[in-house]
């Protein structure tokens, strides 16, 4: 139940499985328009290559097909060197429960596995606080839910790669007690639009900051 409590300020998140350690990491990034502003700029604060390969628009159920990983697939030059997937996901047909969500991406995980033989560790980010968001199908507790849906995951996960879920959600701009946080002008779009959803290039350099530091 969404209470307003960050899942991480409860010792919910971050949780993993089968953990390892790796020392050279070259990894993918998968998901939607929100993912690609942030592991794009992720990239510049991880010492090691991150290929984005987000899709505006394409949701878990999109990510399932082959379509979009063939235009996926075209950013990765060698899928033998991959050892690493690092992805946020989302239902935007919001089509049941967080565990069902949670499902959903698991059965995306599998297809990652198939893709890059050599994968090795799975990192997974829920989605950012969307209370401010203006489009009803972002509006909270989807946000929330997401991270409940990220714990089914790992829970659930059978396979061997180590796999981690990491939150990035906050109740507000009120501050995480490990000091994660967000602000509502994060969301000021470049182009001078606001959604609530969508971030504007300095929200994602400031977020995409935190959330390489968790990955150190």
């Amino acid at each position: 139940m969404y209470r307003n409590t960050p899942l991480s300020d409860a010792g919910k998140l971050p949780v993993q499985k089968n953990k390892t350690e790796l020392i050279n990491i070259k990894a993918v990034a998968i998901g939607a328009s929100t993912p690609r502003q942030l592991f794009g700029e992720m990239q510049s604060y991880l010492p090691y290559e991150l290929i984005n390969c987000c899709i505006g628009g394409k949701d878990v159920n999109d990510w399932k097909t082959d379509r979009v990983w063939s235009q996926a697939m075209k950013q990765v030059d060698d899928p033998l060197s991959i050892n690493t997937v690092m992805m946020i996901h989302d239902d935007l047909r919001q089509s049941g429960t967080p565990d069902n969500l949670g499902t959903k991406i698991l059965e995306v995980i599998a297809i990652c596995e198939q893709k890059f033989p050599n994968l090795k560790r799975i990192v997974l980010f829920n989605r950012l606080y969307t209370g401010w968001s203006t489009l009803d199908k972002h509006k909270e507790p989807a946000g929330y839910n997401n991270g409940l849906a990220c714990i089914h995951v790992v829970e659930n996960y059978e396979g061997s790669c180590y796999i981690v879920a990491y939150d990035t959600w906050t109740s507000g701009a009120t501050p995480r007690m490990d000091g994660f946080k967000i602000a509502k002008k994060f969301f000021n779009k470049d182009d001078g639009t606001f959604d609530g959803v969508h971030l504007g290039q300095l929200g994602a350099k400031r977020i995409a900051k935190q959330m390489a530091s968790m990955l150190k």
